[in-house]
């Protein structure tokens, strides 16, 4: 059993003090879709919604808030998941984002029974998405026999940061699509998610700058894992124009982001004037580039990041009081590690899961001229991806 580091019980605390999130399991509706790979293995995709969540008024701590679903519904067990992708609506169903003055800041998916292999000291980080809403494809396409299996002991915990643009508190719903096999089919490999980041261990913030190019790298991480790299997807904010993959020192992945490409990412007149990205166009990340099939990682090979910003060509946000917010650079990096690296455990393979769960919001920091990443206020400071569950 995965024993809880002390700051893990001490933000369960905060998030039992903390409001509880309406309806069942943090959950209000799971959608059966179309499976798109791998049907003569009985694939199956679902999407499921976590909410509702309320974001207060953008004068209240920029908009944003943190909330943690402390028992995260999972779409199966004993399974392997090959695709996954976040979107945000309205309670009503109706798409939401940038245009209507509602993002989906971020959202982080933990695995609790494990430890991250970047990062050991902290849970195991699956899946993350920024407003962008990269899908992750780990099976590119159907073309690659992998994913990421989950065992039906396995515990999922979510971290969701939404931001409201408007005046009025308002209600969203997170929701991920999952498509997954029930079982792992023979000949089919698992992945182990390798979480780089230009914070390395720490926060996930950074400094942003006004008007000039500027980057931030991670330390180099030595591979402790030997497999094949099969997918790498991206996250930069406003502002960023490409984040660098390096591989033993060597360019892997260039994932450009790309900006206003949909309607929902175009503000046509602001919602809070000083929320916005001041750019003439207010346009904001749509799509940021993914990478598949990058070759071979070998134990002792080093893996680093570099995000690079251009705030004079893309316009960064900024808080309330027109302080820049801070930035990030992260990548997330699939590797399939072998055939059976990971024990499936005894039992019939089973279709969504719908266990009792609690989940409950806390708030995140409100620091003078901060926007709250990844992380939660634990003791008056911002802490940095996994505290909230458990760094």
């Amino acid at each position: 059993m995965h024993q809880l580091p002390l700051l893990f019980s001490i933000a369960l605390a905060a998030l039992a003090a903390a409001d509880t999130i309406a309806g069942p399991n943090g959950v209000s509706n799971i959608t059966t879709l179309k499976p798109q790979f791998f049907s003569q293995y009985n694939s199956s995709r679902v999407q499921i919604s976590y909410g509702p969540f309320t974001a207060p008024s953008s004068f209240d701590n920029n908009g944003m808030k943190d909330f943690g679903v402390r028992d995260a519904i999972k779409p199966c067990s004993n399974c392997l998941i090959t695709f996954m992708e976040a979107g945000l609506q309205y309670p009503n169903g109706t798409y939401a984002n940038a245009d209507t003055g509602m993002w989906l800041h971020h959202t982080v998916m933990y695995n609790m029974q494990r430890n991250d292999t970047v990062c050991p000291q902290m849970f195991e980080r699956l899946f993350a998405s920024g407003n962008e809403r990269t899908p992750i494809n780990i099976c590119v396409n159907g073309t690659e026999k992998a994913g990421y299996f989950l065992n039906a002991t396995d515990h999922f915990a979510m971290l969701v940061e939404l931001m409201n643009e408007t005046e009025e508190p308002r209600d969203a719903v997170v929701t991920i699509t999952y498509e997954y096999i029930p079982f792992v089919p023979a000949g089919f490999d698992t992945v182990t998610p390798l979480w780089l980041d230009i914070g390395n261990c720490t926060t996930s913030e950074m400094p942003a700058q006004a008007n000039t190019t500027f980057e931030y790298s991670s330390t180099p991480w030595t591979s402790s894992i030997t497999g094949q790299i099969l997918a790498v997807g991206s996250h930069i904010h406003d502002g960023g124009t490409y984040l660098s993959v390096f591989q033993n020192d060597k360019l892997m992945c260039n994932c450009s982001a790309a900006y206003g490409q949909l309607p929902g990412y175009v503000e046509s007149m602001p919602m809070n004037k000083s929320m916005m990205n001041m750019g003439m166009d207010m346009v904001h990340i749509s799509s940021i580039q993914t990478c598949a099939n990058d070759g071979t990682l070998k134990v002792g090979d080093t893996l680093s990041i570099t995000a690079h910003y251009n705030t004079s060509e893309f316009s960064p946000m900024v808080n309330e009081d027109g302080t820049l917010a801070p930035i990030m650079g992260i990548s997330l990096v699939y590797v399939a590690v072998g055939k059976n690296q990971i024990a499936v455990s005894s039992g019939t393979p089973s279709g969504t899961s719908t266990g009792a769960a609690a989940a409950a919001s806390a708030t995140s920091s409100s620091g003078a001229g901060s926007v709250g990443g990844f992380g939660i206020a634990v003791g008056g400071a911002m802490l940095g991806f996994g505290v909230l569950l458990g760094l």
